[in-house]
């Protein structure tokens, strides 16, 4: 979800294609990510997980008391916001 924080853009495909020896650009990655949180969503929602307020993110994860230190120090998600933006691109 956070990969490209943590590391370099360019480093994730390239570590998939280092791991898998099959060539991934980052357009395929973000493709494999949206899947993989899709089949996370029907999944739940098979199990009757109904409510949205079930897909809350934790607080260290929305940077709620930001980190002091390192590439994140003092960033904070407004996740509504997030969502709605998500929600609109999709439209």
């Amino acid at each position: 979800m956070f990969g490209t924080m943590i590391s370099p853009e360019a480093a994730v495909p390239r570590t998939l294609t280092l791991a898998t020896r099959h060539e991934f650009s980052m357009e395929e990655v973000l493709e494999i990510g949206e899947r993989i949180a899709i089949r996370r969503i029907c999944f739940n929602l098979r199990e009757g997980v109904r409510n949205f307020d079930d897909y809350r993110l934790t607080d260290r994860v929305l940077g709620v008391s930001p980190l002091e230190d390192g590439r994140t120090r003092g960033v904070s998600v407004n996740n509504a916001v997030q969502i709605r933006n998500y929600c609109l691109a999709r439209t």
